[in-house]
């Protein structure tokens, strides 16, 4: 079993509660992903930069994961799933 929590690519912490990673990690102890949504509205740059910082920050997060529904891809819909950091050693 894995949580995943998606917030928006654009400001993650906004949408990232402060107790989650802890509760997830210690409580459940299940890994956390986060998924960060609309990756294409922002540089790659900043999206990488974004996941270093969740990383360092939150320690119950074990990878981050970028989203985008517009930028081509496979799948249904040109969805497309593109793996930013993570996951821990």
């Amino acid at each position: 079993d894995v949580a995943g929590l998606v917030v928006d690519a654009r400001h993650p912490l906004l949408h990232t509660p402060p107790e989650l990673d802890a509760h997830v990690a210690r409580r459940l102890k299940k890994p956390l992903g986060l998924v960060l949504n609309k990756i294409d509205a922002i540089p790659r740059a900043a999206a990488e930069a974004w996941a270093e910082h969740l990383l360092a920050a939150l320690p119950g997060v074990d990878a981050v994961v970028g989203f985008s529904s517009k930028d081509g891809g496979g799948g249904a819909g040109g969805q497309r799933a593109t793996r930013i950091a993570g996951p821990r050693d």
